[in-house]
């Protein structure tokens, strides 16, 4: 049974400032975030076919519109001759994640900042769970090894309950 439009709003909105967030720890700037949350919302919202939703489907369409997007800027990158790392004009924390391999930094992003569970990632993303530990493992190693490089201390990470949070 499809949800009709004011539950899916009551459901949706409180989530837009965790969709904004970890979009924009993927991409390069917060205009880029912002036209992946609404065409997140705009997809979600017509494409339901039936389907309840709940915060994994939204990120799962958000991870999808994230990977387009950074595609497109890495493309983009590529023909201006620049690194997509090089474009980024962010410090600390989300400069080091934008320059993650993205399947890592999904992963931790997931886990560290949104607080998903392991089996939630696993239904987002696919894949097994085992390889779904292996990037959240090397996501951390990575993230903190940068963190160590660059002389920050973990706690400029913000350690939530689980993990790390972004900082704002």
């Amino acid at each position: 049974m499809v949800q009709p439009v004011h539950h899916f709003d009551a459901m949706a909105l409180p989530q837009l400032t965790d969709l904004f967030q970890s979009a924009n720890a993927l991409l390069p700037s917060e205009a880029s975030a912002c036209d992946v949350v609404r065409a997140t919302y705009r997809e979600a919202v017509t494409n339901r076919d039936g389907v309840a939703f709940d915060r994994t489907k939204l990120f799962s369409i958000l991870l999808r519109n994230v990977r387009r997007k950074r595609k497109d800027w890495q493309l983009l990158a590529g023909r201006a001759g620049k690194s997509a790392a090089g474009n980024d004009s962010g410090e600390g924390l989300l400069a080091m994640m934008r320059s993650m391999p993205l399947d890592e930094a999904e992963v931790v992003l997931l886990r560290d900042v949104q607080e998903f569970t392991m089996e939630e990632i696993q239904r987002m993303l696919g894949g097994r769970i085992d390889s779904i530990h292996e990037l959240l493992k090397r996501g951390r190693t990575r993230l903190i090894g940068d963190l160590a490089y660059e002389n920050l201390p973990l706690t400029a990470a913000k350690h939530s309950s689980r993990g790390f949070a972004l900082p704002g």
